[in-house]
């Protein structure tokens, strides 16, 4: 099945945090409650499946929603800052399908998935907002392995 492209819009905010802080803090706090630690990060792994599937189906509604879980879980974790979730929300109320942090959190980027007659809106609201935004277009081919001879 060929992948469908996704048109994203990123924005960008200077970290906060390192990895190995936002690492350490999620590990303190499953140390702490890892019972609820472990059900949220369960749910992510479960949450992320039901994306696999979303995007099989092209159902890119769904996906924004399972974006907006899943963001709503890293925040639980204690991954996200003020500054990513400010621009999660701008990008919603500007119409994206779904917003969330990407990469370890404490500053750093977020994806918003756009349709593209909301992508200029959403890239203004991030950048209003003290994010740099950028368009990105996420899926279509991947590396390709030829063999010769």
């Amino acid at each position: 099945m060929k992948a469908p492209i996704l048109p994203v819009v990123v924005g960008y905010v200077p970290r906060e945090a390192t990895t190995g802080v936002m690492v350490a803090r999620v590990k303190r706090l499953y140390g702490r409650y890892p019972e609820l630690v472990g059900g949220i990060i369960r749910s992510i792994g479960l949450l992320t499946e039901t994306a696999v599937g979303a995007l099989e189906r092209g159902d890119i509604e769904s996906v924004g929603i399972l974006m907006n879980l899943n963001h709503g879980l890293l925040d639980a974790l204690g991954v996200s800052t003020r500054l990513l979730n400010t621009m999660v929300y701008a990008a919603r109320e500007a119409g994206a399908y779904g917003a969330k942090l990407t990469g370890a959190g404490g500053g750093g980027c977020i994806v918003a998935l756009v349709s593209p007659e909301v992508s200029e809106r959403v890239k203004t609201a991030i950048s209003v907002v003290g994010g740099r935004a950028m368009d990105v277009k996420m899926g279509g081919a991947g590396v390709i392995v030829e063999k010769r001879g």
